[in-house]
């Protein structure tokens, strides 16, 4: 009786049903889209595409009420800590209005993340690898864009800061912007997308040269610390991948390694090319490898400015206080402590625990499982990998990028163990 139904012929109506994208789609879509565009700054610390957010916020509710879905809340008792430690923090804190401020986007940053990992869920596999597709074939463009800005082609804006000071001047090649508002967040950005890019299920021919074009746009954002986390969590992919039926990978580390050995012949044309100029004076090198040196020491610096503040206000100086008053520390860990005490820096690492041990899990499980659902989690895993590395020399806790990444982690992890 099973396969004799199986043979019956769908209606040509009901086929073009099935065929429909849900309308819960579009607002996702529409936020994977603008998520790059944060070059113009809005009050309150918004981006463009947050009204998206909102939207699906909304949209997201009446949706999973609707249809009486019930609602996952991941990461709830880190996200709970944090939360607790900077209100702790915001009630001695030096600068209150900043700190509540933070606080707002805190719980805003967390809720739509519920809410986009609760709909990925219920979304048809074809739709989920459709917003993959289309997250890493925008972010080709902006790749683009910052590969147009570190040259000087097409628009000033994608080499300078929204203020309009150039961000490192006095040469020929800039580190670059392309659509965000400085050049670390557009690295961030980036790396995330090339893992977006392996884990959606765009043909082998197409994967590798748009891998090598997203590890350019990534190095003339000029941020090394993005490269090499995405370098060190494709090779932790490859090796964990390997002997396994998953997509052949060897080829990316091929890629990657021909990447890196361009790298180092550019570098070294651009010295021949300048007459005779040392490698280590031209514009390429100071804008990408020679920055380690002057990086590391004004991190260290900056830390070293505000740790008495810490030892006066253990409980944490308050959320995005030395931010406003010194610059980021680069260092979300350091900044977690600083700025929310123990409790924050246990709920940051218990964050990014709970969400590396989704890959771990996943690679328990069978491989010869239809579909792509457990690559996917390891290909996004890798992604995270790469966040909680640059974190070390980044602040990242809240780009929009990361928790958008971490909401589809999420709820590939949740589709492979039970899949909708």
């Amino acid at each position: 009786m099973t396969h004799w139904a199986a043979e019956i012929p769908i209606p040509h109506f009901e086929r073009r049903a099935a065929a429909r994208r849900p309308v819960i789609f579009w607002p996702v879509a529409l936020a994977v889209c603008l998520l790059p565009l944060e070059w113009w700054l809005l009050p309150y610390s918004l981006k463009i595409v947050d009204f998206a957010l909102v939207a699906l916020v909304a949209a997201g509710s009446l949706h999973l009420l609707l249809h009486r879905r019930p609602v996952r809340l991941p990461l709830l008792l880190p996200v709970w800590l944090i939360l607790i430690a900077s209100l702790l923090a915001t009630v001695s804190s030096i600068a209150f209005t900043d700190s509540v401020l933070v606080v707002v986007q805190e719980v805003y940053l967390y809720v739509w993340f519920v809410l986009l990992a609760n709909l990925l869920l219920h979304l048809l596999g074809r739709d989920f690898d459709a917003l993959l597709k289309l997250w890493s074939a925008v972010a080709l463009f902006e790749a683009a864009a910052a590969v147009m800005g570190m040259l000087h082609i097409g628009p000033a804006m994608f080499h300078t800061n929204p203020n309009g000071n150039v961000v490192l001047s006095g040469g020929e090649v800039d580190r670059a912007l392309g659509t965000f508002a400085n050049p670390n967040a557009a690295g961030t950005y980036l790396f995330i997308s090339l893992f977006v890019l392996l884990a959606a299920g765009w043909p082998r021919w197409f994967t590798a040269p748009a891998t090598v074009w997203l590890l350019g746009g990534i190095f003339a954002t000029g941020s090394m610390g993005a490269l090499l986390t995405a370098l060190a969590s494709l090779a932790a992919l490859l090796i964990v991948t390997q002997g396994q039926h998953f997509r052949p990978a060897l080829g990316v580390l091929a890629v990657a390694g021909a990447v890196v050995l361009g790298l180092g012949i550019l570098l070294a044309a651009r010295s021949v090319s300048a007459g005779g100029m040392s490698l280590s004076d031209s514009d390429l090198f100071l804008t990408t490898f020679g920055r380690f040196p002057r990086s590391l020491v004004s991190r260290l610096g900056l830390i070293e400015r505000l740790w008495p503040a810490y030892l006066q206000y253990p409980l944490g100086i308050g959320p995005n206080v030395s931010a406003a008053y010194m610059g980021s520390l680069h260092n979300d860990y350091v900044a977690f402590l600083i700025e929310r005490g123990p409790l924050g820096l246990i709920g940051w690492l218990w964050v990014m625990g709970a969400m590396l041990t989704l890959p771990l899990r996943a690679l328990r499980r069978r491989p010869d499982r239809p579909g792509n659902d457990r690559w996917v989690v390891l290909a996004l895993g890798a992604a995270l990998l790469a966040v909680s590395l640059n974190a070390l020399t980044h602040e990242l806790a809240h780009f929009r990028q990361v928790w958008m990444l971490m909401a589809f982690l999420t709820a590939a992890s949740w589709r492979t163990r039970t899949p909708a």
